[in-house]
């Protein structure tokens, strides 16, 4: 079985996935991580009882540690757009930088990098660029794709890039993202039911999803935005059933996530620190393990393969969203192809009422302050709040009728 060194390991999403596509118990995966951050060190401690800590990878002794496989999601801040969208200069987004060093250090035979999509666009490509220098220059080739965690059973919208290199070069005639079987497809969008007919009241059992398109719009969809670190400083999505108006919990959170309920169980540590706890898709992470070791299976025995992925190239100058290829004088590629359907081989539609609690706590339901800044900022952002959440609103809270569009 090939060992793992997750770098940069959060709570856990990539060995979570590891031992899933391994068909391990998480509690009795054996594998190696570097994480610094408190309350995920709790979490790993917790969840992970195996794990052995090395602490900064910028000091840390890797004597001893031989991992055939090293994954690493690293901070964000530098690529995604809504960031700074420096790039590599971000203090925090360089550390891709450190986890370079460490693969040259070790050599393992793969290694797989996840990140924002918005790293294809940072400061007009030229970050991406680097990176993928950075990557050839380590002697490694490499292949990514994008993947939307919608498209994995999770109604959750959660477009990222995954990337996998390959110590010994890679061999494009193996269908490593199955590219060839998810073009071209119709994409299973997981839409709530509609507002439907306006009545001037909202059911006891009316239920609805609103999805957040930016801090003054909602509408209504069956799917949830992209989590990020920042939510706990501001709700974003709204959840509306029985009679209540909520925000997401972590453990709902967890469970948009591929998580397991308890991962937070018996584990110190605030509400703040839960929602930073941002993680990966694990079913995502899983199939991506799936599709590597996969390949490591054909290159290990060789078979006749019919349907070859079959990868855009271009100049080592043009680094784009559809394809690109560069060398060095070591002869190292890079392969991609991301204008290509996000659907995996077998996709599985969630309802994200398979995903949340029926009754929550108070401290998470919105208050008649908050509700009424809802509408407020719809109105600001010259929106029309959805009829059927300000129906919600107003049976949860009458005098919020006298929060008219007229009067904001």
């Amino acid at each position: 079985m090939l060992k793992l060194l997750s770098l940069f390991d959060g709570i856990g999403g990539f060995p979570l996935a590891y031992a899933r596509a391994t068909g391990q118990d998480h509690k009795l995966l054996e594998y190696a991580s570097s994480e610094i951050e408190p309350f995920p060190l709790r979490v790993l401690e917790n969840n992970f009882p195996n794990v052995t800590q090395i602490g900064d990878i910028r000091t840390a002794n890797f004597d001893g540690l031989n991992p055939d496989i090293i994954t690493m999601g690293t901070p964000c801040t530098g690529f995604s757009v809504s960031g700074m969208r420096d790039g590599l200069l971000n203090v925090q987004s360089k550390l891709f930088i450190d986890g370079i060093e460490v693969i040259k250090k070790l050599q393992p035979k793969y290694f797989i990098w996840e990140n924002v999509f918005g790293v294809l666009s940072a400061q007009k490509g030229n970050t991406f660029k680097d990176i993928l220098q950075f990557i050839s220059d380590a002697g490694y080739d490499a292949a990514w794709t994008m993947l939307d965690t919608q498209y994995f059973g999770i109604p959750q919208r959660r477009r990222r890039i995954y990337m996998i290199g390959f110590r010994d070069g890679f061999n494009p005639s193996i269908p490593l993202f199955k590219l060839n079987e998810r073009m071209g497809k119709n994409l299973p969008f997981y839409e709530g039911s509609g507002d439907g007919n306006p009545s001037s009241e909202v059911p006891e059992d009316y239920k609805a999803y609103f999805n957040i398109q930016r801090s003054d719009k909602h509408i209504m969809k069956g799917v949830a935005s992209t989590f990020t670190k920042r939510d706990y400083k501001q709700f974003t999505d709204i959840v509306v059933q029985n009679g209540q108006i909520r925000k997401l919990m972590p453990e709902d959170r967890l469970r948009l996530q591929g998580i397991p309920d308890d991962f937070f169980y018996n584990v110190e540590g605030s509400t703040t620190e839960m929602y930073q706890a941002n993680g990966m898709s694990v079913p995502v992470v899983e199939w991506v393990f799936d599709r590597l070791f996969e390949y490591d299976d054909m290159i290990n025995n060789p078979r006749e393969n019919n349907s070859p992925d079959v990868y855009l190239i271009s100049t080592k100058d043009k680094i784009d969203g559809n394809g690109c290829m560069i060398k060095n004088s070591g002869g190292h590629c890079i392969y991609t192809r991301t204008g290509v359907s996000n659907m995996p081989d077998k996709p599985k539609k969630g309802d994200i009422w398979d995903f949340l609690d029926p009754v929550v706590p108070v401290k998470y339901q919105l208050s008649e302050k908050a509700c009424a800044g809802v509408i407020k900022r719809h109105r600001k952002g010259g929106n029309l709040i959805p009829i059927k959440l300000f129906q919600a609103m107003v049976a949860r809270y009458p005098k919020l009728a006298e929060v008219t569009h007229e009067k904001i």
